[in-house]
């Protein structure tokens, strides 16, 4: 399985210019209020789908014009990651993204159809809810609603 090696994030978000070296691993990010970790997860939502969900759909609010850092160009947006088997960089910008390689077309597509971000919201949303509504809501989560449909059909 693919593991990221490298996520590169340039005029996204809260971010000018840096990079995580992760080399394949786990990551926990800790840090003060406004200090960007949301703006690494937004890259890495931005990665995989083109849009950060957050900020589609509000009232003028839109991932073309409140993904760039505030002092950015648009043209300078890019996040970039860096696979390590096969050893490949992919980079996406507000217009495009790089040739994937088909060895890696299955994972990105993957991480572009599943809930792979789990937000504070959602855990809020979750603890204060209803038992009925948790179950929902942790099966759309865990991806068991499909399977669910499939139970009840039967």
């Amino acid at each position: 399985m693919p593991k990221i090696k490298t996520l590169k994030v340039r005029e996204f978000r809260g971010i000018r210019d840096t990079s995580l070296e992760l080399g394949g691993k786990s990551l926990l990010l800790l840090g003060e209020n406004g200090t960007g970790k949301s703006s690494f997860i937004d890259a890495l939502e931005f990665f995989y789908t083109g849009s950060v969900s957050h900020l589609e759909g509000a009232q003028g609010i839109s991932t073309a014009r409140h993904a760039p850092h505030i002092r950015a160009n648009q043209d300078n947006v890019a996040v970039t990651v860096e696979f390590d088997q096969p050893h490949a960089e992919i980079t996406r910008t507000l217009k495009d993204i790089s040739n994937i390689p088909p060895e890696l077309l299955d994972h990105y597509n993957l991480g572009a159809s599943a809930k792979f971000i789990l937000r504070r919201k959602n855990l809020l949303d979750f603890i204060l809810s209803q038992p009925a509504s948790r179950y929902e809501q942790l099966a759309a989560i865990v991806g068991v609603s499909e399977l669910d449909s499939v139970e009840r059909a039967f």
